[in-house]
């Protein structure tokens, strides 16, 4: 907040358009009596109770906004806010800011920046990296191309991008194999019985009991 953000800012003072601008560590002061506040905050009781006036509109930035979790995204909607900015790079395709470039699209006004677009980025640095990640082009799609990606380390047979594309836009169902999962939990989990019919999954049930031969016993009844 203090050594990139408010620094960044602080290279505006002394210019002409910000006369009599007080610029200091972590806030700044306007003549007209207006005032910008840098915080940061672990949970989101500590972001809340900033209300908006007629006579005193309130904008809130949210910077590096990828990588803030959602209860503190929630503690921020508690607010009486005029307008909010997001921004950020880019990264995995989950949390509230990736939301606001897919699902939640139609309520934000939203801008992609390459790194084409950016001045302080050479084509040297672009070449470097590419051919630096090539092994992870996921991280050359996060620097440089302002996309959601997946990381791609093999930790899932299935994307989250993939699933998340098939549950918004289901297929059309084509008959095929029936089979069942059973998962026993054999504990404080739930135990769950999947079926397949084709290419539709669905969950049939799913409950806790601890005692797996009881679990057992009650998938039997039920077949």
């Amino acid at each position: 907040m203090e050594n990139q953000l408010f620094c960044g800012l602080r290279e505006y003072s002394g210019r002409s358009l910000f006369r009599g601008w007080e610029f200091l560590n972590t806030a700044l002061n306007t003549p007209q009596g207006g005032f910008a506040l840098g915080v940061s905050v672990d949970s989101p009781e500590r972001i809340e109770g900033w209300h908006s006036r007629p006579w005193s509109p309130l904008l809130f930035i949210v910077d590096e906004a990828k990588g803030v979790r959602d209860p503190i995204f929630a503690g921020i909607a508690r607010n009486t806010v005029d307008y909010k900015i997001f921004a950020s790079s880019t990264g995995l395709p989950q949390g509230q800011f990736y939301r606001c470039f897919h699902e939640e699209r139609s309520n934000w006004w939203t801008m992609r920046i390459p790194s084409t677009e950016c001045p302080h980025i050479s084509d040297a640095k672009r070449q470097a990296d590419r051919v630096a990640y090539r092994n992870y082009p996921y991280l050359y799609r996060w620097m440089h191309e302002a996309e959601f990606s997946d990381d791609e380390s093999g930790r899932s047979i299935v994307s989250a991008s993939e699933l998340r594309v098939n549950l918004e836009q289901p297929p059309a169902y084509v008959a095929g194999r029936r089979v069942a999962f059973l998962d026993f939990a054999a504990g404080n989990d739930e135990n769950v019985l999947a079926l397949c019919d084709g290419n539709r999954i669905f969950l049939a049930a799913a409950w806790r009991e601890t005692d797996t031969i009881q679990a057992v016993r009650q998938v039997c009844e039920g077949v």
